[in-house]
């Protein structure tokens, strides 16, 4: 009888760490889901003093960028336009469609090239959106002191800081790429502007290809 009781006593403590050892797959699957959520929620804020300034001296360097050539796209609602552009001393050459728009703090001038005339617009007309350059963007941003440093992304060849900026217009992302200090992508939910191959420096533009070429003709409004 002894002997009996000892190996129903062996058998029921075998039995006993065996449940304890064994957890049903949806267990672990919760187990690991709670951990995962949790290192998501206790990760380090990025939006840190010194991330944030690092953007800070970056957008000052693209403040004084005065050269730079771009390939403009903008997509709106599905709708893309892509203008190849140069920028030089806050003016903008923007050549789409076989159509070339001198664009300056006055209004724009628009010429065919083929046909040598064109006529001047008023902003108002003018609706394509490649007035607004990637320092242009950057001024905006000085201009806006709320910014939330989000991360570090791959993108054109460089690891940008991305930022979230919040302006009387609204909310919008931006990638600074942390050489140039300019933005290279700018994210406004339906609205998104990107400048591709982007080139930086003295020389990069010619001066001649900011103004109206003499033999064309620019008719009166």
């Amino acid at each position: 009888m002894k002997r009996f009781l000892y190996i129903l006593f062996t058998l029921m403590i075998g039995v006993a760490l065996l449940a304890g050892c064994v957890t049903r797959p949806e267990t672990e699957e919760a187990n690991k889901g709670d951990g995962t959520q949790l290192s998501q929620e206790s990760g380090p804020d990025l939006n840190t003093s010194e991330n944030r300034q690092k953007v800070l001296d970056a957008l000052a360097k693209g403040e004084k960028v005065t050269e730079c050539s771009y390939d403009y796209v903008h997509t709106d609602e599905g709708n893309t336009v892509t203008s190849q552009c140069y920028y030089r001393n806050s003016a903008i050459r923007a050549e789409r469609d076989n159509m070339v728009y001198l664009i300056d703090q006055d209004g724009v001038t628009e010429y065919s090239p083929i046909a040598r005339t064109g006529k001047n617009l008023t902003f108002d007309e003018y609706d394509k959106g490649d007035d607004q350059s990637p320092v242009d963007w950057v001024r905006r941003c000085l201009g806006s002191p709320e910014f939330t440093y989000m991360r570090e992304e791959a993108l054109d060849g460089a690891d940008c800081m991305v930022i979230e900026v919040e302006d009387p217009s609204g909310i919008y992302t931006a990638w600074v790429h942390p050489e140039t200090g300019l933005m290279v992508k700018v994210d406004a939910g339906q609205d998104v502007i990107e400048y591709k191959n982007l080139k930086v420096g003295p020389g990069t533009v010619d001066a001649s290809l900011m103004g109206v070429p003499g033999d064309v003709v620019i008719n009166a409004a």
